[in-house]
């Protein structure tokens, strides 16, 4: 079974091919997670998981109630809360759907900037990240996702 972690103790897993077939409450269009300069991605690259990860993030924000995520290729996506999810087969897309981690530590904000004590470690910098991502905001996916590999 493929998964992937969507943070705050949430991991995704794939539950076929293809896109869900009821249930749908948004569709994006193609490129909406990602630039068209960046091309088609397979589903077993960094960029389709990232976008699995900003996807799943875009569908609880416009519903908490989102039961599973469909994300293609080409960057699109569609947000679902059927109580089941029977793919379709397509080959240009992946279902997944938010499966609950249990005993998973969950991170909070205590605020901006670092502790003044007790230091036990320090990374360089882009050490979490690619440079040639780039700065990335606090509410990013991006940002949460190496804020997971701590």
């Amino acid at each position: 079974m493929t998964t992937t972690q969507a943070g705050s103790g949430t991991q995704l897993e794939s539950v076929g091919a293809g896109h869900c077939s009821s249930g749908q409450i948004y569709s994006s269009s193609a490129w909406e997670l990602g630039r068209t300069s960046v091309g088609v991605k397979g589903f077993d690259t960094p960029e389709y998981e990232a976008w699995v990860q900003e996807a799943w993030a875009k569908c609880v924000a416009k519903d908490a109630g989102a039961k599973y995520v469909s994300v293609w290729t080409d960057a699109g996506y569609r947000c679902y809360t059927a109580t089941a999810c029977d793919p379709n087969g397509a080959s240009s897309t992946r279902s997944w759907e938010s499966v609950q981690v249990g005993n998973a530590m969950q991170l909070e904000s205590v605020g901006e900037g670092s502790c003044s004590s007790g230091q036990i470690y320090s990374s360089s910098a882009w050490e979490l990240g690619r440079t040639s991502v780039g700065v990335k905001g606090f509410d990013t996916p991006e940002y949460e996702a190496a804020t997971l590999n701590v």
